[in-house]
């Protein structure tokens, strides 16, 4: 499953920000991470549709190996970061903790495998492209094959 996240991608930890809640500091993810996380998050249903149609039941349950290339505007921003951030994109929305995301898959302790991902340059059309593959038993049903049983005939 392939999809694209148009947009530059950028990292929580760069540039991030401390603030001071009352006695405590707190470390928070840079304003250009927030900008490019809201930007991603009004793709999700366009890229959940791409799934959809490509055979994906969302979000997606078990181990999974995702790889992506980050088309960067610039030669800047570590690997590990843009790792992390798609990461927390690509997982499914909840209350307690509050986290955000996509919902494409359900936490992103799932990835086992990031193999192939890199970082590239192409200043006039930044952006992700991310292929999931789902890894392990069970996987099949998430893509509609198989029978009700669970046996292979």
């Amino acid at each position: 499953m392939t999809v694209t996240i148009i947009g530059a991608p950028r990292t929580k930890k760069t540039s991030s920000r401390v603030v001071k809640c009352g006695k405590f500091t707190r470390v928070l993810p840079s304003l250009a991470y927030l900008e490019w996380f809201h930007l991603a998050m009004q793709q999700a249903p366009r890229i959940r549709r791409e799934l959809a149609a490509q055979g994906a039941t969302l979000p997606l349950a078990g181990a999974v190996e995702v790889s992506a290339v980050f088309y960067r505007e610039r030669a800047q921003g570590d690997l590990c970061g843009f790792l992390q951030a798609l990461g927390d994109l690509l997982q499914e929305p909840r209350h307690k903790p509050k986290r955000n995301g996509a919902g494409i898959i359900r936490d992103d302790a799932q990835i086992d495998s990031w193999d192939g991902s890199r970082r590239a340059k192409d200043a006039a059309r930044p952006r992700i492209e991310v292929t999931i593959t789902p890894l392990g038993l069970g996987q099949a049903e998430m893509f509609g094959e198989g029978d009700d049983d669970g046996i292979e005939n």
